[in-house]
């Protein structure tokens, strides 16, 4: 019981310390890694993702400079539960990449005419009841492409194929994944959307 209590602790206290925050520096809270370099403007041409000009302040454009393959995971630092999720990106016709909601529920991001796409993810996170059991899933309530919406209510009963963690919790940290071609991001921006009454409903405490 004291352990199961501590977790909610916890996850509470990294949810609020988050809470109704919006990024002035949208990139400054992914964690970068050496398979990504930054850039101020790019274009997608054909197949390939061409870098017109490089950055160095990390604050604008990453793109994965490795072979797809063996492109790592980019990681928000926020860790969520219920949440707003917008980013931008860019991919070639034939590549794809995933958005990862909480680490662990997939959301195929695709090309269009070399262009840039806007999509923006709002979702409710699964609910757990005082034994840490859970007893609704994650729910995407809405997908916009950009500004058209194009899916709703989506229901999460269990992990996605590409999930980069492998246990369900109610909070979590937005990653993407682009291992199937060229990918660039920008504005890549969580917002929570749990007060502490939001919060406090994922769990009883009585």
């Amino acid at each position: 019981m004291k352990i199961a209590m501590l977790i909610r602790i916890f996850g509470l206290a990294c949810c609020l310390s988050h809470s109704l925050a919006t990024w002035a520096a949208p990139l400054a809270q992914v964690k970068t890694n050496k398979t990504w370099t930054n850039a101020s403007e790019v274009s997608a041409i054909e197949d390939k993702i061409q870098i017109s000009s490089s950055s160095d302040d990390g604050q604008n454009i990453l793109v994965n400079a490795v072979p797809a393959a063996d492109t790592t995971p980019l990681i928000h630092d926020a860790y969520l539960s219920d949440a707003l999720v917008t980013m931008e990106y860019l991919l070639p016709a034939d590549a794809r990449a995933y958005l990862l909601l909480q680490k662990r529920y997939q959301i195929k991001l695709t090309g269009l005419n070399n262009e840039w796409q806007h999509i923006e993810v709002k979702y409710r996170t699964a609910r757990f009841d005082q034994a840490l059991k859970k007893t609704e899933p994650v729910f995407v309530l809405q997908v916009k492409v950009n500004a058209e919406v194009t899916a709703t209510n989506l229901a999460f009963n269990d992990l996605s194929e590409h999930a980069l963690d492998n246990w369900e919790n109610p909070a979590g940290r937005m990653a993407v994944l682009a291992n199937w071609g060229p990918f660039a991001l920008r504005n890549f921006k969580v917002q929570s959307s749990a007060t502490l009454e939001a919060y406090y409903s994922l769990y009883s405490f009585k």
